[in-house]
């Protein structure tokens, strides 16, 4: 596990989290997190070795949710309704820590963002190969309030 190799750098933590990222088979997020107390819901649209959004996003939809996702540095609605403050926001991340540090890709764009949303509820899934009991962080790091790790299911596809 990459945490037995004491890696106190972020820049090369984030560099062999996402090679490893990338030779894993994608993982998807499901329906499984209780959402009713939620309208506005902030979520990332996946990339490459990021857990994938895409059903969960429709899922949402169609249990008539708002959805909005970053567009041009900024969250904008997949609807054509008007911008509305989040409930809940689910953060992507390369790796979590068990106390809900995250590593990013290392812009700062989602640390900035959530600084403006202090009390809303923030949620990070992970694999569980990526979850560690700690990671570097810097003074303007955000964490999320939830780490959920997604583990396989009985049929081999990857869920929460």
């Amino acid at each position: 596990m990459l945490e037995k190799l004491f890696i106190t750098s972020k820049a090369a933590m984030r560099d062999i989290i996402l090679a490893r990222r990338k030779a894993q088979k994608p993982v998807s997020l499901i329906n499984e997190i209780n959402f009713s107390e939620y309208q506005n819901i902030y979520i990332y649209e996946s990339l490459p070795g990021e857990v994938q959004t895409d059903k969960f996003i429709r899922g949402l939809i169609a249990n008539g949710k708002r959805v909005f996702v970053p567009k041009d540095e900024r969250f904008t609605p997949l609807d054509s309704g008007k911008m509305e403050p989040p409930n809940l926001i689910i953060v992507p991340a390369l790796a979590y820590s068990k106390t809900g540090d995250r590593l990013g890709r290392g812009g700062g764009w989602y640390d900035k963002f959530l600084c403006k949303y202090p009390d809303v509820k923030k949620i990070g899934v992970i694999p569980e190969e990526f979850l560690f009991d700690n990671l570097p962080t810097e003074a303007h790091d955000v964490k999320v309030d939830e780490v959920i790790v997604i583990g396989e299911s009985a049929n081999g596809e990857s869920e929460v």
